[in-house]
């Protein structure tokens, strides 16, 4: 009896080296009806489903939970600052910093900031060089962050509060939006590590969306037009901003942004659906895996492969969790 199943298995092991290309080329040719999905499923199905893709996991809480335009320059899981927010009670100037698996507290902001602050924007890759600008009542200063301390910097031509930011540094960085006395703008001013040049302005007026990528290839999306909130998208190029897709999470504002670029970037946690998360591409938005604790208003930063959310207004409160994607 065993022999004569080990001789089978081995009939069905050549079976199956002789046929391995016919039948994955039948599983390939007719992915749709054998998986249920379409065509366009096919790359995620190869990257998640078979293979295992990102998944979100929760990290190490950070002491001082925050909200409210949190901003962060970070290179992705692994290195992440938290600076400024508001902790329930007041408008914080703390700065944090994330190694990868645990968080170290650092000097507070500086200049107006050290009084605290909270709805401003930032860019940066990592813990070691970035910068926060513009955010609560009007203010147009920037500060840059070497790692250890703040220093100032220049001051943008319009100040605002609910703006947004991205770059790669504190010397290469996009400022987006918000609002000042008059309302909501669609100013959008680009930094070079010492002064605040104009850029084209965005298709509307917005304040509060999401931002990431690059002074030269950005993409916003998602935020509040001074009437209503909206998912739509644009995307910049250096000069000027294009209108782009429709989100696929429910309208809001304060969503977490990441990515290298307009097309590969990723979306989390409006205030409208704060467990969701997209990828965008360049063209289109794709639904990804939901957040293990909703949120928006986070601290968020990444690549294309891994992004990070640190605290944020979570369903009911603020919350200090912490999420690595990756």
């Amino acid at each position: 009896m065993g022999v004569e199943q080990i001789s089978y298995i081995e009939d069905i092991s050549k079976i199956m080296a002789n046929n391995v290309v016919k039948v994955n080329s039948i599983a390939i040719a007719n992915i749709a009806k054998l998986n249920g999905q379409t065509d366009a499923d096919l790359a995620k199905l190869n990257g998640e489903e078979f293979t295992g893709g990102p998944v979100w996991t929760t990290t190490t809480s950070i002491s001082t939970s925050r909200d409210r335009r949190l901003t962060a320059g970070a290179g992705g899981e692994g290195d992440h600052v938290l600076m400024g927010g508001y902790d329930e009670s007041n408008r914080v100037a703390y700065t944090d910093e994330w190694n990868g698996s645990s968080w170290a507290t650092s000097n507070n902001m500086g200049g107006a900031y050290n009084e605290g602050v909270s709805s401003m924007g930032s860019s940066g890759t990592g813990s070691s060089d970035a910068a926060a600008f513009g955010g609560y009542r009007y203010w147009a200063g920037t500060e840059e962050y070497n790692g250890s301390s703040w220093s100032g910097g220049g001051n943008m031509a319009t100040g605002r509060q609910g703006i947004t930011g991205c770059g790669v540094s504190s010397n290469a960085a996009l400022s987006l939006g918000g609002d000042n006395a008059s309302g909501k703008l669609p100013t959008t001013e680009e930094y070079n590590g010492s002064s605040w040049g104009s850029g084209g302005n965005y298709p509307s007026n917005i304040g509060a969306a999401g931002c990431t990528g690059i002074v030269t290839a950005a993409v916003a999306a998602y935020g509040s037009n001074g009437t209503a909130n909206v998912a739509t998208s644009a995307e910049y190029n250096g000069t000027s901003w294009t209108s782009g897709a429709t989100g696929t999470l429910a309208v809001g504002q304060d969503p977490n942004a990441w990515g290298e670029a307009y097309d590969n970037a990723h979306f989390s946690g409006s205030s409208g659906e704060k467990a969701g998360h997209e990828k965008y591409d360049g063209s289109t938005f794709s639904t990804s895996t939901d957040h293990n604790t909703g949120r928006t208003s986070a601290g968020s930063g990444g690549g294309a492969g891994a992004g990070f959310v640190a605290s944020g207004s979570g369903a009911s409160a603020i919350t200090p969790t912490c999420e690595k994607w990756a």
